[in-house]
C-alpha cells in the first residue's frame, strides 16, 4: 500500500459531519420536530454514503463518480424506509392524488428532503402541518448509525495500514 495515494482528508470529514448531524437530529425528538429532524437524518445520511463512496474509489483507485456530488437520489441508493401513518391529520398527495405513506428509494428520499426544507407546493408550506404526527424514522436511524459504523470501521482499517 506504500504506492497507494492517501486516503483524501474528506472521507473523514463527511463521517465526523455525519456522527454531527445524527448527533444534532437526537437532540430533536418526535413528535415536536419531525421535521427538523428528518431533515437532519437525511443529512447525515448523504455525508455518510458520500464518505462510503470516496472511500471505496480510494480503495479501488478509482475515480470517485462525480454524480455523488450532484444528486440527492444517488446518495440514497437502499436506504430503510421512512414511513408515516395514514392517520396523520395532513396528507402528502403525489401526482396521482394518492397518499405518499412510505419513503423507500433514492428519488422518494429526495422529495422527502424537499418538504422538509420547504414543505409542499401542492398543499402547503408549512412544515409544522405537514410533519405534526405519525412519522416512523426508528429503522432509518438505527441502520444510519450501523452504515456509519461500518464506513468508519473500514476507514480505520485503511488508515492503519497507509
Amino acid at each position: 500500500m506504500s504506492n497507494r495515494k492517501k486516503i483524501p482528508i474528506s472521507v473523514s470529514e463527511h463521517i465526523s459531519n455525519a456522527k454531527h448531524y445524527l448527533e444534532a437530529a437526537d437532540r430533536f425528538p418526535a413528535p415536536t420536530n419531525y421535521a427538523v429532524q428528518i431533515l437532519l437524518l437525511l443529512i447525515a445520511w448523504e455525508n455518510i454514503a458520500t464518505a462510503n463512496e470516496e472511500l471505496a474509489a480510494w480503495a479501488k483507485a478509482k475515480d470517485v463518480d462525480m454524480s455523488i456530488y450532484k444528486s440527492h437520489a444517488k446518495k440514497f441508493s437502499k436506504p430503510p424506509e421512512i414511513h408515516r401513518n395514514d392517520t396523520n391529520i395532513f396528507r402528502v398527495k403525489n401526482k396521482h392524488g394518492s397518499i405518499k405513506s412510505a419513503y423507500k428509494d433514492g428519488k422518494d428520499f429526495e422529495k422527502l428532503r424537499q418538504l422538509t426544507q420547504y414543505g409542499s407546493q401542492s398543499e402547503t408550506f408549512d412544515i409544522r402541518l405537514i410533519f405534526k404526527a405519525g412519522w416512523h424514522t426508528d429503522n432509518f436511524r438505527n441502520r444510519l448509525i450501523g452504515f456509519i459504523d461500518l464506513v468508519e470501521s473500514i476507514h480505520k482499517i485503511y488508515s492503519s495500514n497507509e
